[in-house]
């Protein structure tokens, strides 16, 4: 006689879809450290790149924003007629549309 044999739902799922994940290791663990720090030389290699162009075309902006600031507070103590024009166009504006008075609930 044959021996009866009993196939359980868990068993046939594993065959089926097995663990979820792979099983069998694509690469070894030196093979992805390596692979990370190769993508990590080649992005710091990019990264200087852009830093050089970045700073070549930006050198001293923030010198300049402080200088141009200076230069904006000589020109409204030295009363100059378009600086003035300009301050007082900026405060009747800040009075005439206070702070929160947009498009609330995005109505209208």
């Amino acid at each position: 006689p044959l021996k009866p044999f009993i196939i359980t739902k868990d068993a046939i799922q594993k065959q089926v879809f097995g663990l979820g994940y792979p099983s069998i290791p694509v690469m070894t663990i030196d093979d992805f450290y390596r692979q990370k720090f190769q993508k990590m030389v080649e992005e710091q290699k990019q990264n200087r790149k852009g830093q050089s162009l970045q700073d070549s075309a930006f050198a001293g902006t923030g010198l300049n924003k402080e200088a141009e600031d200076i230069h904006n507070e000589e020109l409204l103590e030295k009363d100059d007629p378009i600086t003035l024009m300009k301050a007082r166009q900026w405060d009747d504006w800040k009075d005439e549309n206070p702070r929160g008075s947009g498009n609330r609930y995005n109505k209208g």
